[in-house]
């Protein structure tokens, strides 16, 4: 018998890993970090997987015209990268990958004071 290890509850069906960059980078939309998250809790699935572009818009809650303009915003700033893949001459399928660093990488500081300092 081999070793089993088991999870149990809401990271039984995935989860991944969110960078603390990406969520404060201002540049990027939240929708965008929206997506960005919604690609990384597929990260800690197990076996490659990835739902169509449909069911992502339904699970999130946006259309697919809203899904394309932000993806290509994380593309864009380095986050994802996508490439194309073709069959008999006929688009077959996109790989995404979730990119560990980005060039240029903004520089945001997680020390510097801000305006929202005194929120809490």
């Amino acid at each position: 018998m081999e070793d089993k290890l088991i999870c149990e509850g809401i990271n039984s069906k995935g989860f991944g890993i969110i960078p603390k960059l990406i969520m404060q980078d201002r540049s990027i939309h939240t929708t965008a970090k929206c997506i960005y998250a919604y690609f990384c809790s597929f990260s800690g699935a197990g076996a490659i997987c990835f739902p169509t572009r449909k069911k992502i818009c339904f699970d999130l809650g946006i259309s697919i015209d809203t899904f394309g303009k932000y993806l290509k915003q994380l593309i864009e700033h380095g986050y994802i990268k996508c490439e194309q893949f073709k069959e008999n001459g006929r688009f077959s399928h996109n790989v995404y990958t979730i990119c560990s660093t980005i060039s240029p990488c903004p520089k945001i500081s997680d020390t510097e004071n801000s305006v929202y300092d005194n929120l809490d």
